[in-house]
């Protein structure tokens, strides 16, 4: 059974997929409002749809939000903290590119024999 609106109040996170009162409670709106703008394309469709059982990812619905408010990276670009995890990103990019080169050079194996031996 999905949270309530009561159950939602004074929650440091949401759950990242949101049932329909999730979603309206996130969006400040009444259910019906976001059914209509579900409808109209305005909002995405659920990421999952069986019955009685329907969510939305809450990062698409935030970038759908960032997209209607005319937001973009580039607003961001001159914030400290969102220009480091940018740069943690191309970190770990290379990290895992130079992992990938190791695996093809010397093998997937070669990874846990030097870690045996050190």
């Amino acid at each position: 059974m999905a949270a309530s609106r009561k159950d939602l109040e004074g929650l440091p996170g949401w759950p990242r997929l949101l049932s329909s009162e999730q979603l309206a409670v996130y969006l400040s709106m009444a259910e019906g409002t976001v059914r209509r703008l579900i409808k109209d394309g305005t909002f995405p469709q659920p990421v999952i749809s069986l019955p009685g059982c329907k969510r939305w990812d809450k990062a698409e619905i935030d970038k759908r939000l960032d997209m209607l408010s005319g937001l973009t990276a580039w607003d961001f670009e001159d914030d400290p903290a969102i220009r480091r995890l940018h740069e943690m990103d191309r970190d770990e990019a290379e990290l895992l590119a130079r992992l990938e080169d190791d695996e093809v050079l010397f093998g997937a194996n070669s990874t846990k024999r030097r870690k045996r031996r050190s």
